[in-house]
């Protein structure tokens, strides 16, 4: 159990600051020149089998004059094959009878100790005043999927709203002598405004979505329909994302100022098939204004390279689309200044998502621009290579005095036991996480590690496990760290407080006190 705590500390991306405070190794001495604090622009970020190595690009342009190999500067980062022995090791460990005999017993414990807590402290708590209000209480919803983070009534308001008072806002344009207003749009598929409800928007979740994600992704479709997903949900569509931007602005933002006291931190999607993307985002952002006190955004990275490799050489390629227009804003933010002051004021962190459930290939021995296979890549292969990616661009942002980023990927919401070691060897929290009750050294190791999971049951429930079999409560008890969220409100939740409906529906199912 040490040893696979150690790993964890040895990979986990920790801030300079913090270091003195958390278990992990000293940092790596700074080069000569890299003073913290002071924007140098003499730095070149290059991707070398999907290595960031950082040169002083003045040597390194030198060096490449006069056919020289440079070495990089010192940046603390461990090489794929090390991820893998460790990894290797980490999977041995939670599979150990012993360590799972020990995990369960201390489990069992921890368990007993909250009992005998609440058993001493229940009256005491539960009749204190301060606790009664919920209402009044900060609520984070700490995993939320921008796409679908508005509620189906939100999303039908707003689309009748614009059929009826805007139709003439030009939807789209099909030839350079053809535009299509949002009133001809609607017309074309016969979509009346005027009778649509709810229920003819298809996206809430049923019963035909368990343990189908195929079904999942497809609700995505407003009424079976990619154009107009295309038009209300995307930020790269002909509009520019306007109309994406009002329904979140509007909707979702506007009912959280109203509630006062909930918080969000929604995911956004940047797949790696270009480098324009980045700017693209940031210029949606700051023209929409998309700026709110009570949301911060994670990029998310759909592991969806299959989807995209008609647009990619390489999974090098999508490395490369990802992380160096990074590189280039954090070295010198006057190359895109908008795109700097997004990273550096509005943006806490990455996701990774996607379907755990599909079967996983073996862990490739190859180098990233290796893979042009249109299969995906395993997760432990995203997870290394995006964690490394951001781990060497937190140190060179940090010692810069700049922002840096908590790595925050899905896994164990299905699929392999096996991804929940990889993240916790290198993420900072986990979103869903309930396949660590399968294997209860995992479980306590993710105790050990206080590891946040951002737990869904009302999202779980409909699509891989039973609201009753959650191991959420479990996890509560027995002190993990734990938070509650709404994964997907469009598909799964029916109030306009989607979040509160969570924190209810977990308070009622599983008798949560006030305090809890």
């Amino acid at each position: 159990l040490k040893i696979a705590v150690d790993l964890r500390a040895k990979y986990v991306w920790v801030h300079p600051q913090d270091r003195a405070h958390h278990p992990t190794p000293p940092a790596t001495p700074p080069q000569p020149g890299l003073q913290p604090g002071i924007q140098d622009q003499d730095f070149i970020a290059v991707l070398t089998n999907g290595m960031p190595h950082v040169y002083r690009k003045s040597a390194y342009e030198r060096a490449a004059a006069e056919g020289k190999a440079l070495p990089p500067l010192v940046y603390s980062f461990i090489g794929v094959k090390e991820f893998l022995t460790d990894l290797l090791t980490m999977m041995g460990i939670v599979e150990m009878v012993e360590v799972k005999t020990l995990a369960s017993r201390r489990l069992r414990l921890l368990g007993h100790k909250f009992s005998i807590h609440t058993s001493l402290n229940d009256f005491e708590g539960g009749s204190r005043y301060e606790f009664k209000n919920f209402a009044r209480a900060y609520k984070v919803d700490t995993h939320v999927h921008m796409a679908a983070g508005m509620t189906s009534r939100q999303l039908l308001e707003f689309l009748k709203s614009k059929a009826e008072n805007h139709s003439d806002d030009i939807a789209m344009v099909e030839s350079p002598h053809r535009i299509i207003t949002l009133g001809e749009f609607l017309s074309a598929r016969n979509i009346d405004p005027r009778k649509l409800n709810v229920a003819a928007l298809n996206v809430l979740a049923d019963a035909q979505m368990f343990e189908r994600f195929d079904n999942f992704k497809n609700s995505y479709n407003i009424m079976g329909n990619k154009d107009l997903r295309t038009l209300l949900m995307r930020t790269d569509n002909f509009m520019g994302g306007r109309y994406f931007a009002e329904i979140v602005k509007h909707g979702v933002f506007r009912q959280m100022e109203k509630d006062e006291f909930t918080f969000a931190e929604n995911r956004i999607s940047v797949y790696g098939k270009r480098r324009e993307e980045w700017s693209q985002l940031a210029r949606w952002f700051h023209v929409h204004g998309m700026a709110s006190k009570h949301n911060i955004w994670l990029v998310q990275v759909p592991r969806a390279y299959h989807a995209i490799k008609k647009k990619v050489n390489s999974f090098q390629q999508v490395l490369d689309n990802l992380f160096l227009p990074l590189w280039e804003v954090s070295i010198n933010p006057n190359v895109d200044p908008i795109l700097d002051h997004f990273l550096e004021h509005h943006m806490g962190g990455f996701d990774c998502v996607d379907n755990e459930a599909t079967l996983d290939l073996p862990f490739p021995d190859v180098p990233p621009a290796e893979w042009t296979r249109p299969d995906n890549p395993p997760y432990n292969f995203w997870m290394y290579y995006l964690w490394v990616n951001i781990a060497v661009l937190n140190d060179h942002r940090a010692r810069h005095g700049r922002s840096t980023w908590a790595f925050r990927p899905h896994s164990g919401e299905a699929g392999d036991i096996n991804h929940l070691c990889s993240t916790f060897m290198v993420a900072n929290s986990i979103n869903h996480g309930i396949n660590a009750r399968k294997n209860p050294a995992i479980e306590y190791l993710y105790y050990l590690g206080q590891v946040g999971m951002a737990v869904s049951p009302i999202s779980n429930n409909a699509l891989f496990l039973e609201y009753q079999k959650n191991p959420f409560p479990t996890f509560f008890h027995r002190g993990l760290n734990v938070s509650l969220s709404t994964d997907d409100p469009l598909q799964f939740h029916h109030t306009q407080e989607p979040l509160t409906e969570e924190y209810t529906v977990a308070a009622k199912m599983w008798k949560l006190s006030d305090v809890d």
